[in-house]
């Protein structure tokens, strides 16, 4: 049977903390940190307010 749960892990638009406990509700929050710091980064990079 297909497991789901890395799917589930990078579908940042759900909080399977439920499903899958803390830890992965704690990879999910550094999923976002690490997404959000690109992204501000980029912003920088590219001079954009």
């Amino acid at each position: 049977q297909t497991s789901y749960m890395l799917f589930d892990l990078f579908d940042l638009r759900e909080d399977d903390k439920e499903r899958y406990g803390e830890f992965f509700e704690k990879c999910i929050n550094i999923i976002k940190s690490t997404l959000k710091d690109r992204e501000n980064r980029r912003i920088e990079r590219n001079g954009i307010n």
